[in-house]
C-alpha cells in the first residue's frame, strides 16, 4: 500500500497542494505570514488530499477540511502539552489535567470525520460500479489512499479491511505524518 509506486502516484496531489499554498500566500503581499502555520496547514492539506483525494465535493471538502484541521490542531496541542501523569504515573488514573479525556474527545471527533469520508467513498464506489465507463476513466486517474484501502483484499483469505481497521490505519498514519514536525511548527 505504501509502495514507491503508490507514493509516486500521490506526487501530483502533494505538488498541487504546495502550489495552492504558494498561490494563496502570493496574493497576501505586504502582510505578515506565519511560516509555522503555513507549513502546518500545507502538510494537513497534503495529508487529506492523499487520504481521500476527490471523495468530497468542493463545498463539503472545504467544510470537512476546516473541521479536520481544527481537530488535528487540538490533537497536536494535546500531544505537545506537558502531562503531570507522565512524570508521576501514580496520578495517571486521576487524569488531573484532563489530557486523556480531551485526547479521547478529539479521537472520537476524528473518527466521526473518517466515518463520514469512508461512507462517502463507499457510496461513490457504488455509483462508479453502476457506471462502468466512468469507473474505467477514474481507474486511470489514480487512487487516493482510502480507495487503495477499500479495494484491498487479502490474497489468501479474500478478506477485505474493515472500516475500523481503515480508521485505525488513517489515525496512525496521521499521527506519524504530523507528529513531531507539526509540534515543532505549531510551537514556534
Amino acid at each position: 500500500m505504501l509502495s514507491n509506486e503508490n507514493l509516486d502516484a500521490f506526487y501530483t496531489l502533494r505538488r498541487n497542494e504546495l502550489k495552492k499554498s504558494v498561490r494563496d500566500n502570493y496574493n497576501k503581499v505586504g502582510t505578515p505570514i506565519d511560516i509555522g502555520e503555513l507549513a502546518f496547514l500545507t502538510v494537513i492539506n497534503m495529508i487529506t488530499s492523499m487520504f481521500w483525494g476527490g471523495t468530497l465535493d468542493a463545498e463539503e471538502e472545504k467544510r470537512l477540511g476546516a473541521e479536520f484541521r481544527t481537530a488535528v490542531s487540538q490533537l497536536v496541542s494535546l500531544l505537545g502539552k506537558p502531562n503531570i501523569s507522565d512524570f508521576f504515573p501514580v496520578l495517571a488514573s486521576l487524569d488531573v489535567q484532563g489530557v486523556e479525556r480531551n485526547m479521547k474527545k478529539v479521537s472520537r471527533w476524528l473518527e466521526r470525520i473518517f466515518d463520514s469520508v469512508i461512507a462517502r467513498k463507499r457510496k461513490s464506489c457504488e455509483v462508479d460500479h453502476q457506471d462502468h465507463v466512468h469507473a474505467e476513466e477514474k481507474k486511470y486517474q489514480g487512487k487516493d489512499f482510502l480507495q487503495v484501502l477499500l479495494d484491498f483484499k487479502d490474497r489468501d483469505t479474500g478478506r477485505s479491511i474493515s472500516s475500523t481497521e481503515i480508521k485505525a490505519m488513517l489515525m496512525k498514519l496521521m499521527k506519524l505524518n504530523i507528529g513531531e514536525d507539526a509540534i515543532l511548527f505549531f510551537y514556534h
